[in-house]
């Protein structure tokens, strides 16, 4: 994938930020994060080999980052199936993350992560 994202992708983004908004524990478990106003981590991963990645919002301490210690991800809302391989992590994580961005109008802009880890500790292969 270019990292010009089709118009129907992010259309397509565009309805699944409409179905978060609607879920019973997604949508509050967002809005209390961005009124705390915490920077949001698009985790880019898969669950198997074969298997499509998801992508999961997520939050850390970020205190805790800035030191280099261990900050476990605290996923907020999971999407199955949001790409198909490695190498669509940047490209799909920043089109999504300027989606979600421009619901929750403040927030920090996102940080991609790939399997858990930021990138460029793990860069997508």
């Amino acid at each position: 994938m270019s990292t010009e994202i089709p118009e129907q992708i992010l259309a397509w983004f565009d309805r699944i930020l409409d179905k978060l908004q609607e879920h019973p524990s997604y949508a509050q478990k967002i809005r209390d994060s961005h009124t705390r106003r915490e920077r949001w981590i698009l985790n880019y991963h898969s669950h198997g080999e074969g298997q499509p990645f998801c992508v999961s919002i997520c939050t850390r301490e970020e205190k805790l980052a800035v030191f280099g210690l261990p900050a476990p991800l605290e996923e907020l809302a999971h999407i199955r199936a949001i790409g198909k391989n490695a190498e669509d992590c940047v490209p799909l994580c920043h089109a999504f993350g300027a989606r979600l961005l421009a619901r929750y109008p403040g927030a920090p802009e996102p940080l991609p992560f790939f399997q858990g880890e930021p990138l460029g500790s793990q860069p997508p292969h």
